[in-house]
Protein backbone atom coordinates (compact mmCIF):
# COMPACT_ATOMS: atom_id res chain seq x y z
CA UNK A 1 0.00 0.00 0.00
CA UNK A 2 1.28 3.43 -0.76
CA UNK A 3 2.29 5.80 2.09
CA UNK A 4 0.73 9.02 1.68
CA UNK A 5 2.65 12.31 1.64
CA UNK A 6 1.60 15.12 3.46
CA UNK A 7 1.05 16.80 0.05
CA UNK A 8 -1.14 14.19 -0.09
CA UNK A 9 -3.20 14.35 2.69
CA UNK A 10 -3.40 17.94 3.02
CA UNK A 11 -4.68 18.22 -0.57
CA UNK A 12 -7.60 16.07 0.34
CA UNK A 13 -8.31 18.02 3.47
CA UNK A 14 -8.39 21.21 1.64
CA UNK A 15 -10.91 19.37 -0.79
CA UNK A 16 -12.72 18.12 1.81
CA UNK A 17 -13.26 21.58 3.53
CA UNK A 18 -14.66 23.38 0.12
CA UNK A 19 -18.15 23.98 -0.22
CA UNK A 20 -19.26 23.65 -3.51
CA UNK A 21 -17.28 22.46 -6.71
CA UNK A 22 -13.45 21.72 -6.59
CA UNK A 23 -11.37 24.74 -7.92
CA UNK A 24 -9.01 22.14 -9.78
CA UNK A 25 -9.51 18.89 -11.03
CA UNK A 26 -7.79 17.26 -7.80
CA UNK A 27 -4.18 16.10 -6.98
CA UNK A 28 -5.19 12.53 -8.32
CA UNK A 29 -6.04 13.68 -11.84
CA UNK A 30 -3.77 13.00 -14.56
CA UNK A 31 -0.85 11.84 -11.72
CA UNK A 32 2.15 9.77 -12.92
CA UNK A 33 3.79 6.75 -11.90
CA UNK A 34 8.06 5.99 -11.85
CA UNK A 35 10.28 3.56 -10.88
CA UNK A 36 13.11 3.70 -8.36
CA UNK A 37 16.38 2.19 -7.92
CA UNK A 38 17.37 3.04 -4.64
CA UNK A 39 17.95 1.09 -1.41
CA UNK A 40 17.07 0.84 1.59
CA UNK A 41 14.06 3.68 1.51
CA UNK A 42 11.47 3.62 3.94
CA UNK A 43 8.68 5.41 3.14
CA UNK A 44 7.32 8.29 5.53
CA UNK A 45 4.79 11.36 5.00
CA UNK A 46 7.83 13.42 4.73
CA UNK A 47 9.44 11.75 1.77
CA UNK A 48 10.74 14.40 -1.31
CA UNK A 49 11.04 13.09 -4.93
CA UNK A 50 14.72 14.20 -4.14
CA UNK A 51 14.97 11.33 -2.01
CA UNK A 52 14.61 8.33 -4.51
CA UNK A 53 16.59 7.34 -7.60
CA UNK A 54 14.54 7.27 -10.55
CA UNK A 55 14.90 4.52 -13.13
CA UNK A 56 16.90 5.75 -16.34
CA UNK A 57 16.83 2.46 -18.08
CA UNK A 58 16.25 2.56 -21.91
CA UNK A 59 12.69 2.50 -22.76
CA UNK A 60 11.69 3.93 -19.56
CA UNK A 61 9.05 6.63 -18.74
CA UNK A 62 6.78 7.52 -16.02
CA UNK A 63 3.32 6.01 -16.65
CA UNK A 64 -0.16 7.47 -16.24
CA UNK A 65 -2.45 6.44 -13.11
CA UNK A 66 -5.87 5.70 -14.33
CA UNK A 67 -7.58 5.32 -10.95
CA UNK A 68 -10.88 3.30 -10.80
CA UNK A 69 -14.03 3.92 -9.00
CA UNK A 70 -13.25 4.63 -4.48
CA UNK A 71 -15.18 1.85 -2.14
CA UNK A 72 -15.02 1.41 1.38
CA UNK A 73 -12.93 -1.41 2.25
CA UNK A 74 -13.36 -4.35 4.99
CA UNK A 75 -11.58 -2.21 7.78
CA UNK A 76 -13.91 1.01 7.07
CA UNK A 77 -11.66 2.96 5.02
CA UNK A 78 -11.67 4.83 1.71
CA UNK A 79 -9.79 3.38 -0.92
CA UNK A 80 -9.17 3.33 -4.72
CA UNK A 81 -6.93 1.51 -6.96
CA UNK A 82 -5.81 2.25 -10.98
CA UNK A 83 -5.16 -0.09 -13.33
CA UNK A 84 -2.16 -2.29 -14.17
CA UNK A 85 1.00 -0.80 -15.37
CA UNK A 86 3.60 -2.68 -17.39
CA UNK A 87 7.29 -1.54 -17.39
CA UNK A 88 9.38 -3.22 -19.66
CA UNK A 89 13.07 -2.31 -21.09
CA UNK A 90 13.15 -1.96 -24.75
CA UNK A 91 15.64 -3.04 -26.03
CA UNK A 92 17.47 -5.71 -23.81
CA UNK A 93 19.51 -3.81 -21.47
CA UNK A 94 23.24 -4.30 -21.28
CA UNK A 95 23.93 -3.58 -17.78
CA UNK A 96 20.73 -5.02 -15.73
CA UNK A 97 18.51 -2.01 -13.73
CA UNK A 98 16.88 -3.21 -10.11
CA UNK A 99 14.32 -1.97 -9.31
CA UNK A 100 12.95 -1.62 -5.51
CA UNK A 101 9.66 0.30 -5.70
CA UNK A 102 7.29 3.24 -7.16
CA UNK A 103 6.25 6.10 -6.37
CA UNK A 104 3.37 8.47 -7.48
CA UNK A 105 3.71 12.12 -8.88
CA UNK A 106 0.88 14.84 -9.89
CA UNK A 107 0.60 16.30 -13.14
CA UNK A 108 3.65 18.15 -12.91
CA UNK A 109 5.62 15.57 -12.36
CA UNK A 110 7.22 17.94 -9.45
CA UNK A 111 5.11 16.87 -6.20
CA UNK A 112 5.68 13.25 -4.70
CA UNK A 113 2.08 11.85 -3.33
CA UNK A 114 3.80 8.52 -2.53
CA UNK A 115 5.18 5.30 -3.02
CA UNK A 116 5.98 1.70 -2.27
CA UNK A 117 8.82 -0.96 -2.32
CA UNK A 118 8.27 -4.12 -4.21
CA UNK A 119 7.78 -7.08 -2.20
CA UNK A 120 10.51 -8.50 -3.80
CA UNK A 121 13.27 -6.36 -6.18
CA UNK A 122 12.82 -7.15 -9.80
CA UNK A 123 15.86 -6.96 -12.03
CA UNK A 124 15.08 -5.80 -15.47
CA UNK A 125 17.48 -6.53 -18.48
CA UNK A 126 15.71 -8.81 -21.43
CA UNK A 127 12.70 -7.54 -23.01
CA UNK A 128 10.50 -10.28 -21.47
CA UNK A 129 11.58 -8.75 -18.05
CA UNK A 130 8.84 -6.96 -16.36
CA UNK A 131 8.07 -4.81 -13.41
CA UNK A 132 3.84 -5.01 -12.78
CA UNK A 133 2.49 -2.37 -10.98
CA UNK A 134 -1.68 -1.59 -9.65
CA UNK A 135 -1.22 1.45 -7.94
CA UNK A 136 -3.59 1.61 -4.35
CA UNK A 137 -4.23 4.62 -2.06
CA UNK A 138 -6.36 3.93 0.90
CA UNK A 139 -7.04 6.77 3.14
CA UNK A 140 -6.59 5.91 6.37
CA UNK A 141 -4.13 5.54 9.57
CA UNK A 142 -0.67 6.18 8.09
CA UNK A 143 1.20 4.86 11.17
Amino acid sequence: MITMTDAFLLDALNNLLLLGPAPNNGILNGSLVGLYTNTPFIWTPRAKLADLTEASYTGYARQPAAFLTPWVNPVNQAEVAGDTLLFQPTPALVVPVTIIGYFLVDSTGLILLGGDNLPTPVVLQLVTDAVVIVPDFTLGDQT
